[in-house]
């Protein structure tokens, strides 16, 4: 399994013959988000079997670059939010809930409970290995159950901390962390944070890798892999 890492929560992950992005976001920009350069354009995705949304957040359902990617893409979501991928020009969408699966032979795709306002999921992408991409969650109680039913090699968490109004939204480094030894996942990989995004007193989001790895302790540290914009992990 080949995982490349483009920017935020958006990995290309090449597994079975087949080609999966998430929350694809390779253009443009959003909200309290600046406009920053991805390491590649939807242009060079027209070989793609499948699109996963892990909710309906404009920094993960990002409307400008899913328009431009191919329409023949299968897309996975979670229930709500079929009627707006379908007038983005999707015709092949499936809604899913947390323990359902959706079959792309060799590849299965589990959806898991995620955390976050608004409908919001997290998948298992297993093909002899299994990669949890959390999508953008806080730590959450049924990470355990999660442990006990995946054998998880990587765990692609969200460190950023996001905070709107002081309220957390979003895992920050030691919560990941703490996460990581709940799923005793084999590797721990960052994802969702360096936006630059920060509005006094309503919006922010500061974690980062040097936080991660600084608070990791013996033992967690060797097990975390930072990539770089546009690098592949074989996994």
């Amino acid at each position: 399994m080949k995982i490349r890492y483009i920017k935020h929560s958006t990995l290309i992950i090449e597994s079975g013959g087949r080609k999966i992005i998430t929350d694809p976001w390779l253009i443009g920009n959003f909200r309290f988000f600046p406009a920053r350069p991805r390491q590649v354009k939807p242009e060079e995705l027209q070989d793609l079997s499948l699109i996963l949304v892990s909710h309906g957040h404009g920094d993960h359902l990002h409307a400008e670059t899913l328009g431009k990617l191919p329409k023949q893409a299968r897309v996975v979501c979670p229930r709500g939010l079929k009627n707006k991928l379908i007038g983005l020009g999707f015709p092949d969408v499936t809604e899913l809930s947390p323990g359902e699966e959706f079959l792309l032979p060799p590849v299965t795709i589990t959806a898991v409970p995620a955390r976050h306002p608004g409908r919001c999921l997290g998948y298992m992408i297993t093909e002899g290995k299994t990669v949890y991409f959390a999508g953008d969650t806080v730590l959450f109680p049924g990470m355990k159950e999660l442990a006990s039913r995946f054998r998880i090699a990587a765990a692609f968490l969200p460190i950023g901390g996001v905070r709107m109004f002081g309220l957390k939204l979003g895992m920050d480094p030691a919560d990941a962390l703490r996460a990581a030894e709940i799923l005793n996942a084999q590797l721990l990989i960052p994802i969702h944070y360096a936006s630059g995004a920060s509005v006094p007193l309503l919006f922010s989001m500061k974690g980062s890798p040097e936080e991660l790895l600084r608070k990791a302790g013996p033992g967690l540290k060797e097990k975390i892999r930072v990539p770089a914009e546009g690098e592949t992990l074989e996994i």
